[in-house]
């Protein structure tokens, strides 16, 4: 898992930077909370320009990902 953590921030950064690149993930609810799917630490903390994220869960606290998101992304709602 950790390598998925490093490996996912630099593919983004390098391949944004010669094209935009939209991420569309819904329901990350639903992901196994196995290897701390819900927990959402995979999500980067700091989004590389021209990489637009869309990221969806159910609301409330039962669901971790969330108010994880609210703290370490800048959520649009």
């Amino acid at each position: 898992m950790k390598s998925l953590l490093e490996f996912f921030p630099t593919c983004l950064k390098e391949n944004a930077s010669s094209k935009p690149i939209i991420l569309v993930l819904d329901s990350l609810d639903q992901l196994s909370d196995d290897d701390g799917g819900r927990e959402v630490d995979w999500v980067p903390k700091e989004i590389p320009k021209n990489v637009y994220m869309i990221l969806s869960t159910l609301p409330g606290e039962k669901y971790i990902c969330f108010p994880k998101l609210q703290v370490n992304v800048r959520v649009l709602m």
